[in-house]
C-alpha cells in the first residue's frame, strides 16, 4: 500500500505537468519510450515472445506516433494496412495447423491499436487549442475515478462486480468511482475553462469514467488469460506501464471521438 501511495504521489504530478505544460515534441518523445515499454508488455501475455514480432511491432507504433507528430495523420491508414499484412505475411510463412497464426495475428494487431494509437489521439488532442486542459481534464476524472473506486469499494463493497476477472472490485466501487469521476469532471471542466454546457460536462464526465474503469476490466481479462497477476513490475506497487495506464489508453478515445465530433458538428 505504502508503495503504491508512493509511485502515484510522485507521478501522478509527472504525468498532469508533462500533458499539460510539455510541448508536442515532448510528448512524441516520452511516446517513443513508452511504445516500447506497452509493446513489451503486452507480448509477455502470448509468450513465446518473438524479437521479429516485438519489432515489427514497435516499429510500426513509433511510425504511427511519428506519422501525428509530423502533421500527417493521413500516413496512419496506409500505415496500419500495411502492418495487417506484415503480420499476416509472417504468419503465412510460419503456418503449421499446431501454430494458431490466425488468432496469433488478431493479438498482434489488437496490441499495435491498443497500445499505440490511443498516444497518437492524445498527440491531435493535444495539438488542439485548448488540447492540453482537455488533457489534464481527462487525467483528473480517471484518477478521480480510480480513487473513489478504491474507497468506496472498500467501504461499501460487498457485491463482487466481475469475479471472474477482478475479485476486488465491487458494484459499491463502480458506482462510487463514477459519481466521484463526474464530480472531478465537472470541477476540472469549470477549473480549465473548456465547456459551458453543464449537460456536456456531466455527460462526458460520466463516458470518461464508464471508459476507463471499463479499460481497467478489460486489461484484467487479458491478464486472467495469460494466467499473470500484473503485466509488469516497473512501478512499485502498481505493477506495469498497461496495469497504470490501461483507463487512459480506453478513455482516450471517447474523449477524442467528443472533441473532434462537436468540432465537425460545429462547423
Amino acid at each position: 500500500m505504502i508503495n503504491r501511495i508512493a509511485s502515484a504521489a510522485l507521478l501522478a504530478p509527472l504525468t498532469l505537468a508533462l500533458l499539460y505544460f510539455g510541448t508536442v515534441r515532448h510528448l512524441w518523445v516520452f511516446f517513443l519510450f513508452l511504445v516500447v515499454g506497452l509493446l513489451r508488455e503486452w507480448h509477455r501475455f502470448r509468450p513465446p515472445v518473438r524479437r521479429d514480432d516485438l519489432f515489427l511491432s514497435v516499429s510500426l507504433g513509433w511510425l504511427l506516433v511519428t506519422s501525428q507528430y509530423v502533421g500527417q495523420p493521413l500516413w496512419i491508414p496506409t500505415l496500419l494496412t500495411g502492418g495487417m499484412a506484415c503480420f499476416i505475411g509472417m504468419a503465412t510463412l510460419r503456418f503449421t495447423p499446431q501454430n494458431q497464426m490466425l488468432d496469433r495475428t488478431g493479438f498482434l494487431f489488437f496490441g499495435l491499436l491498443y497500445c499505440a494509437m490511443p498516444l497518437v489521439l492524445i498527440l491531435q488532442i493535444r495539438a488542439l487549442p485548448q488540447g492540453p486542459a482537455w488533457l489534464g481534464m481527462l487525467l483528473l476524472i480517471i484518477w478521480g475515478t480510480d480513487i473513489g473506486a478504491f474507497f468506496t469499494g472498500k467501504l461499501f463493497g460487498k457485491r463482487k462486480l466481475a469475479p471472474h476477472l477482478s475479485p476486488g472490485k465491487t458494484w459499491a466501487g463502480f458506482y462510487g468511482g463514477t459519481g466521484v469521476g463526474v464530480l472531478v469532471g465537472w470541477w476540472a471542466a469549470d477549473f480549465f475553462s473548456v465547456a459551458n454546457n453543464s449537460l456536456h460536462v456531466i455527460l462526458l464526465g460520466l463516458l470518461l469514467s464508464l471508459a476507463g474503469q471499463l479499460g481497467d476490466l478489460v486489461e484484467s481479462m487479458v491478464k486472467r488469460e495469460a494466467g499473470v497477476k500484473d503485466s509488469g513490475s516497473l512501478i512499485p506497487g502498481h505493477g506495469g506501464l498497461l496495469d497504470r495506464l490501461d483507463s487512459l489508453l480506453f478513455a482516450t478515445p471517447v474523449l477524442s471521438l467528443y472533441l473532434f465530433g462537436v468540432r465537425l458538428l460545429g462547423d
